[in-house]
């Protein structure tokens, strides 16, 4: 089965075909509710693609992952500051999983880089999971931690 997704181009997956249907209906969802609180736009970083660089075992080679970020540029005139707006971005996506239930089948990474930048992976699992990357070690490689939301906000509102 596919499914075609109504917010995503074929041109944003290595190949939109191979893609598990529920991965690309998840992030459609997610996107329709956080479409009606504001103008979010999800840019499609990573998907199947077997030569990205993925850690061994990832969801990304069973076609089961999406890494993107999500901008707005309402959010980016209603706020005063980067900060502000990543985070009004965190809790929407938070709460937005909630309400849409795809929470209790997906896993959810948020990694913030040295600069401040957020980026999101989200993958269909029979077991919800979260977790975070607070930067990058000196290999390059993330410094995984357990996922405190209070602890990332602390770590987006510092940088």
């Amino acid at each position: 089965m596919i499914y075609i997704p109504k917010h995503f181009s074929n041109s944003e997956f290595w190949n939109i075909k191979l893609m598990n249907p529920l991965t690309l209906y998840f992030i459609d969802t997610v996107r329709d509710a956080m479409g009606e609180i504001t103008d979010f736009r999800f840019n499609t970083l990573s998907t199947n693609n077997p030569e990205d660089n993925h850690v061994k075992g990832s969801s990304h080679y069973d076609n089961r992952a999406v890494d993107y970020t999500i901008s707005s540029k309402k959010l980016k005139k209603l706020t005063q500051n980067k900060k502000e707006a990543d985070m009004f971005t965190l809790e929407s996506l938070f709460s937005t999983l909630i309400k849409t239930r795809t929470s209790k089948m997906m896993g959810l990474g948020v990694y913030v880089n040295s600069k401040g930048y957020i980026s999101y992976h989200t993958d269909y699992r029979s077991e919800p999971a979260k977790w975070m990357a607070l930067g990058k070690n000196k290999n390059n490689e993330w410094n995984y931690v357990d996922f405190n939301y209070e602890k990332l906000k602390d770590h987006i509102l510092t940088l």
